[in-house]
């Protein structure tokens, strides 16, 4: 715990929250420093996200090469699996980001989102719920 929070403390003068720093500690341990790094660097959120959203998904894209938004929203974050509630507030943001980061065309761009809601849906077993009402 001590070492997590000397880690996350720089974090905190970069604009995120004590749990935030907190939690990108947690997560990406010494190389939470690259990701503080960035504000200094001018990183600014992108629209739709908050900083803390923007920075582990600016991260992603750089360092961790985040293959689709799935890929960011289930297995970088566990949005999908364990943030559900949070999901439609950042879904659409993500899919943006990372469409325009690695160039898609629009094609991509719809089977992107397409794709993310699919699973979105699949995880949060919407077609066995409608039935269960049915």
């Amino acid at each position: 715990h001590e070492e997590l929070s000397k880690i996350a403390k720089p974090g905190e003068s970069k604009g995120l929250t004590a749990d935030e720093a907190y939690a990108m500690a947690s997560e990406y341990g010494t190389n939470a420093n690259i990701i503080f790094g960035y504000v200094d660097e001018g990183f600014k959120a992108y629209e739709g996200l908050s900083l803390y959203e923007s920075l582990r998904l600016h991260y992603g894209i750089e360092e961790e090469m985040v293959l689709d938004p799935v890929d960011f929203l289930e297995r970088r974050t566990y949005w999908i699996t364990f943030h559900m509630a949070q999901i439609d507030t950042v879904k659409d943001a993500v899919v943006r980001v990372i469409a325009k980061e690695l160039n898609y065309s629009d094609d991509q761009l719809a089977a992107a989102k397409k794709e993310v809601q699919e699973v979105i849906d699949t995880r949060s077993l919407k077609e066995l719920k409608a039935e269960a009402n049915e």
